[in-house]
């Protein structure tokens, strides 16, 4: 909005100012509060989920019979006629 110079604003802009009574201003710092501890807790579940190491797989049945390979990369027991780690997916055939 524009004012002209014989309008009694001239120079000088209506201060606007918002008052809250005590208990408005502890909700407010309430949710604050809780917003902040969600988003801590949000990154501290994201960051253990992340953090997990699957265990290694173990052959059951026929194939513990078979002779079997471990993964260079991760340490994974596989099938000796696997081409492929079932954990990490990497190449583990013999060169």
């Amino acid at each position: 909005m524009f004012y002209s110079k014989d309008s009694e604003w001239w120079g000088d802009e209506p201060e606007l100012s918002v008052s809250y009574s005590s208990s408005e201003e502890q909700l407010i710092y309430a949710v604050i509060a809780l917003v902040v501890i969600g988003a801590i807790a949000g990154i501290a579940i994201f960051l253990v989920k992340r953090r997990k190491v699957k265990p290694p797989i173990q052959l059951k049945g026929p194939e513990m019979l078979k002779e079997t390979v471990f993964c260079p990369y991760c340490g994974v027991q596989n099938a000796a006629s696997s081409k492929f780690c079932t954990s990490c997916g990497k190449d583990i055939t013999v060169r």
